[in-house]
């Protein structure tokens, strides 16, 4: 019979956390709180792992019985922390953070990815006559993502998607970190079952879809503010960050290995192993000396007299997962021809870098207005994941020549990096004597 296809593993919810509020949609006023908040980190659920094809009897044609593909790894918990809130989200009301501070270290480390399950086996169809044939290796399971980690000074992210919020007379002086979690690691494919005398051998399971590291988002004073529907207004006026702040991405998925082909029966050809998959890009790393990410598709975004004069505003893209290796491929019967061996994988692309000593990352038309830095920003692009050595062909039967082997896997570029003194990367408007005197260094 079929195999059965395997469950997968449950996704994460998510996690907000602050010093004074976990998740707020309404007023906060004079208040403060010198709590450290520290968010650590699970895994998100593994997937099952395939059924293998059951055998079969006696059957003249067709194909032998499918295994089950592997289930895909659960995605990681997303997580906020902020020295004051966690996260203000809503849609329509107002919010409003005034005349607050916190002094507390803020840390959040997003959930890793779970798991993805191992293809089933290919059922066995060598008891078959005539021209049955083995089924194909399952593919394995994917990986779940990382999570997402925002960590702020005082809120670890603000989601409006219309109303008014505003952050007044607000400042934090704790340090930030925030670190997405890895991506988990796909499951191996199945092999091929074996296949009647005279007919190929059947193939391994092949690439599976790669997962990228979860990003990260770490802001002296919020993490990420998002504004998306007008009518709406998001106002950040007269607040301060002075801690340091760092943003690294998560590990991008390694490729899953690709199953085994079958051998080839007395003078019939191997089954061809299947290819590995490709590497899982790192999560991106935004860092800001005052907001890490900031965004308005319509509205009014802005940030008016506010400052951040933390030591250090650092970001490290995450890096990309290696490559998968491909499955061998079964070896030919007598006088047969070896069968040429499938690729390994892609290597992951390293993850994006954003650093500003204000604003790491602007989109949309968010002003600037009588704002300043003074810290020292640095961007660092992930490391692209390694490509792995192809696997030997398969072996040619008495007399027969081997197959060819398979391709290395290739390499992915590392991540890009933008640093600035003042806005990391921007596409709103900068004015009226806004300023940064820090040193700039991006490394991609």
């Amino acid at each position: 019979g079929v195999g059965t296809l395997a469950g997968a593993g449950g996704a994460g919810g998510i996690l907000g956390i602050g010093g004074l509020i976990g998740d707020n949609i309404g007023t906060v006023q004079n208040s403060y709180s010198s709590v450290n908040v520290a968010v650590s980190g699970g895994t998100g659920g593994a997937g099952g792992i395939g059924g293998n094809g059951g055998a079969s009897a006696t059957p003249s044609s067709g194909t032998a019985a499918a295994g089950g593909a592997g289930g895909a790894g659960g995605a990681g918990v997303a997580v906020y922390g902020g020295g004051l809130i966690g996260r203000i989200t809503t849609t329509t009301l107002a919010s409003r953070v005034r005349d607050s501070y916190a002094s507390g270290n803020v840390t959040v480390v997003a959930w890793a990815g779970g798991n993805g399950g191992v293809g089933g086996n290919g059922g066995d169809g060598s008891t078959g006559s005539s021209t049955h044939v083995g089924s194909p290796g399952a593919l394995g399971g994917a990986a779940g993502v990382g999570g997402e980690a925002d960590a702020g000074g005082l809120v670890g992210l603000e989601n409006f998607t219309s109303g008014i919020s505003s952050i007044i007379n607000d400042y934090s002086s704790g340090t930030v970190s925030a670190t997405g979690g890895n991506a988990g690691t796909a499951g191996t494919s199945g092999n091929g079952g074996a296949s009647r005398t005279t007919q190929t051998g059947g193939a391994g399971g092949g690439a599976v879809t790669a997962a990228a590291g979860g990003a990260a988002y770490a802001g002296g004073l919020v993490g990420k503010v998002i504004l998306t529907i007008t009518p709406g207004t998001i106002d950040v006026i007269n607040s301060n960050a002075t801690g340091s702040v760092t943003a690294t991405g998560g590990i991008g998925s390694v490729g899953n290995i690709g199953g085994i082909g079958a051998n080839g029966a007395a003078s019939s050809i191997g089954g061809a192993g299947g290819g590995g998959g490709t590497g899982g890009a790192g999560g991106e790393a935004d860092a800001g000396g005052l907001v890490a990410y900031t965004s308005v598709t319509t509205g009014a975004l802005n940030y008016l007299t506010s400052n951040a004069t933390g030591t250090n505003t650092t970001a490290n893209g995450g890096a990309g997962g290696a490559s998968g290796s491909a499955g061998a491929s079964g070896s030919s019967g007598s006088g047969t021809a070896g069968t040429a061996s499938a690729a390994a994988g892609t290597s992951g692309a390293g993850g994006a870098a954003y650093a500003g000593g204000l604003i790491a990352q602007e989109v949309g038309a968010v002003l600037i207005t009588t704002n300043y830095s003074t810290s020292a920003v640095s961007a660092t692009g992930g490391a692209s994941g390694n490509g792995v050595i192809g696997v030997i062909g398969g072996a040619g039967g008495s007399g027969a020549i081997g197959g060819t082997g398979g391709a290395g896997g290739a390499t992915a570029n590392g991540g890009v990096a933008y640093a600035g003194g003042l806005v990391g990367a921007n596409t709103g408007t900068i004015q009226t004597t806004s300023y940064a005197t820090g040193g700039v260094t991006a490394t991609s």
